[in-house]
């Protein structure tokens, strides 16, 4: 990963008003605030390529995002099926994907419902990666749930910083989507992550302080969906 360290204060979280920002965040910490709150990041729908920011009263589509990555989790999600239809809300998660919590719960990896299924390869429970992305504009992040097959590209992602020594909030990454096809050629969208550069030394000071805050807030949540 030939990728350069690049000076320079872009992001709002990382400007000299990082202080007053700290206490904003502060307390938000000490509240009840919920991750769920935040405006969310979502996969386009069949036959779109397009990422949609959404959050309250207002709705925007974009081809592409960057920003920094302040914390990430893998979750497990389990919907039952009611007459081919799955309900609204989940029935089990599981924040670590170790323990399940709600019906069935218990131990995740002896749990039948994670196992994949032959005819499609995909199973029961899902498989998510939940990921806090902070844009240069903002002080708080998205909120970003990707499904198992993007959850598992940007896992490669991760893997791939952690590989050469970079968390991901030392980064600032950029977000995109192509198409693909699964076994029964049905399309969808895939999302892609590229590093665009590295944060100076300074700027990782600061954003260590606001990574750390991220998740702790990610790990205390019961579940995002």
């Amino acid at each position: 990963m030939s990728v350069t360290e690049v000076e320079g204060k872009t992001y709002s979280a990382l400007s000299e008003q990082s202080e007053k920002d700290l206490a904003t965040l502060d307390k938000i910490s000490n509240s009840n605030f919920s991750i769920s709150e935040l405006p969310r990041l979502k996969m386009p729908p069949t036959g779109d390529n397009l990422f949609t920011i959404q959050a309250s009263g207002f709705k925007e589509k974009i081809q592409y995002i960057e920003g920094i990555v302040v914390a990430q989790n893998d979750v497990r999600l389990y919907w039952k099926k009611e007459k081919n239809k799955s309900l609204p809300s989940p029935v089990c998660f599981s924040n670590d994907c170790i323990s399940g919590l709600g019906a069935p719960g218990g131990d995740c990896t002896a749990c039948s419902l994670v196992q994949f299924d032959s005819n499609d390869r995909s199973s029961n429970c899902e498989q998510r990666k939940v990921v806090l992305i902070l844009r240069h504009a903002n002080i708080l992040p998205l909120v970003f749930v990707a499904p198992p097959k993007s959850a598992k590209a940007l896992s490669m992602y991760f893997l791939n910083l952690a590989s050469n020594r970079v968390r991901p909030c030392f980064a600032i990454t950029s977000f995109s989507l192509s198409r693909e096809k699964n076994r029964s050629g049905i399309q969808f969208s895939k999302i892609n992550a590229q590093i665009k550069r590295l944060l100076s030394e300074e700027e990782k000071q600061i954003i260590a302080v606001y990574a750390n805050k991220f998740s702790c807030l990610l790990n205390a949540q019961p579940y995002i969906y």
